[in-house]
């Protein structure tokens, strides 16, 4: 790979070695630049990616785990409920592993909560990846922790881009209602009968962010809870297929594509 000056470094070498490691797992703090490294890591492996970062997704819509390609092809989706890794923890580690049994290899993205109560979260997502290599991009106070604590698991410590910018909460926010909105763009009425759903979590009102899947169970589309009575569910959602249930998040959408959590 030729020297460019948007490429440090540590990273082209890096990006040499792609293909020696079947499963590669990124870590870093919020800007650090894993986006743009796992994009060029699946690109250097012709890789797949598996998106962890439930609120700024490359791959898919958020408050899901997803699986696809680097130019944002989504394959499966594994309904997490919420983009708080922390309030999604169960739902977020078990769409890691379970999508991570894809055929071929695979980078990995993560969010950027790795600093104070995302520590025991980042150990507990190495633990659901398996990766052959974790690469930490920028430093942190917890990183070097990592080593001890899994002593098994090749690392690769690399600077951050310098291309990094730090994003503002607004515009975090706003990037997340483009991706919802963009997912939702051609919902549709569906009803459910109401044996199709567990019980509606506490608060629950029309907007509830909840995920259809197919009778395989199988995540298929985010929806969003209209109404209810005796004879069913009302929801809107893209285009489904042989819906077989629907599950509910832990967070609300407008008509806009804001979130914001249940109960706030």
């Amino acid at each position: 790979m030729s020297a460019t000056p948007d490429i440090p470094a540590d990273w082209r070498a890096l990006l040499e070695r792609a293909a020696d490691f079947p499963r590669i797992l990124v870590l870093g703090p919020p800007d650090a630049g894993k986006s743009t490294l796992c994009r060029l890591l699946a690109d250097a492996a012709g890789a797949r990616l598996l998106d962890s970062d439930l609120g700024q997704k490359m791959v898919g819509p958020p408050a899901c785990v997803t699986l696809g390609r680097a130019d944002g092809t989504l394959e499966r989706m594994r309904f997490a409920g919420s983009t708080d890794p922390l309030r999604a923890r169960a739902a977020l580690l078990h769409g890691i592993a379970s999508l991570g049994g894809a055929d071929g290899p695979l980078v990995i993205n993560t969010g950027g909560l790795v600093r104070g109560p995302g520590h025991p979260l980042t150990l507990a997502t190495i633990d659901a990846a398996a990766p052959a290599l974790v690469v930490t991009l920028g430093d942190w106070p917890e990183r070097a922790a990592l080593a001890t604590a899994r002593p098994d698991v090749e690392l690769a410590a690399l600077a951050p881009s310098p291309l990094a910018r730090r994003k503002t909460d607004g515009e975090r926010r706003a990037a997340r209602r483009a991706v919802f909105q963009a997912h939702l763009r051609d919902a549709v009425p569906v009803t459910l009968a109401p044996e199709a759903a567990p019980p509606l979590p506490e608060g629950a009102a029309s907007g509830l962010l909840a995920c259809l899947a197919d009778a395989r169970g199988e995540d298929r589309a985010l929806a969003q809870l209209q109404g209810w009575n005796a004879d069913g569910l009302q929801l809107l959602a893209p285009p489904v297929e042989e819906v077989g249930k629907v599950r509910w998040g832990v967070m609300m959408l407008d008509a806009e594509g804001r979130d914001r959590p249940l109960g706030a």
